[in-house]
């Protein structure tokens, strides 16, 4: 429960006092993660919960942190991921009002903000990290009830690179596989080459396929100039959306290209 402000201010009655003060008045219901500091832990998942905004205070971290713009009567839960996966947060109301979701990797304010929007939000969780989620009005004066969902699904983008070999033109090739759903609806590879001279060249591919099994895939990487050689960077990304969430995954290694 939020700290209570007490204060004196000549003419007004008590409850008129508080209610300046932005602190709701003795006794009025409050729910138990009010703030950051009684964040409900997610032990597990998937979650499910229903607040009423009426039980919920506004806090100063309302209208300074959660999207940058007024927002109201927020709770809080945190979550340890302990394996790798999406984790989805959607708010739904029936009662005519915007909700909101934020997402914080450690205690806000001071640690990253992830992800801050309007009904539902994901992220990649990474083991061992904690997260902190807040749900709340993006609607002034709103009244009503929120519903939360929590839900972790666990990691189904996988990228490899298996080699990356010089072609007669002085161009590279790469290829590897990836493992994807078969839900998946749009998504691409991007995968780059960084020489030690700096100049980067890169190849976008969306020729392959989603099947849950590894799948091969493959593109060509023109020079910046010249013919690629020598000790490379390499940079692979994978993107891959559903109507679950986007994933992604990536592939960092160091590879050396003989000259012909």
């Amino acid at each position: 429960m939020k700290h209570r402000l007490v204060i004196a201010i000549a003419g007004l009655s008590v409850t008129a006092a508080v209610a300046l003060a932005g602190v709701a008045p003795a006794g009025a219901a409050t729910v138990a993660n009010d703030t950051v500091a009684t964040a409900t832990p997610l032990t597990s998942l998937p979650f499910d919960a229903s607040y009423s905004l009426a039980d919920a205070n506004t806090e100063p971290l309302d209208g300074t942190l959660l999207c940058g713009e007024p927002s109201e009567h927020s709770v809080w839960y945190r979550f340890t991921a302990t394996a790798q996966g999406v984790l989805r947060i959607d708010a739904t109301t029936t009662d005519g009002f915007q909700p909101g979701v934020f997402i914080s990797e450690g205690p806000p304010p001071s640690k990253t903000t992830q992800g801050c929007g309007n009904d539902e939000m994901d992220l990649t969780a990474v083991p061992g990290r904690t997260y902190y989620i807040s749900v709340f009005a993006r609607t002034p004066n709103a009244a009503g009830t929120v519903h939360v969902h929590v839900q972790l699904r666990p990691r189904t983008v996988f990228l490899a690179v298996d080699s990356v070999t010089k072609n007669a033109d002085g161009s590279a090739k790469f290829s590897g596989t990836i493992t994807c759903d078969p839900a998946a609806e749009l998504g691409f590879i991007h995968a780059r080459l960084a020489p030690n001279t700096g100049h980067e060249a890169g190849v976008d591919v969306q020729d392959f396929n989603c099947t849950g099994a590894p799948e091969p895939w493959s593109g060509d990487v023109a020079p910046y100039h010249g013919q690629l050689s020598g000790r490379m960077t390499v940079d692979a990304f994978a993107f891959i959306c559903d109507d679950f969430a986007c994933e992604e995954d990536v592939v960092d290694t160091v590879v050396k290209l003989n000259p012909h």
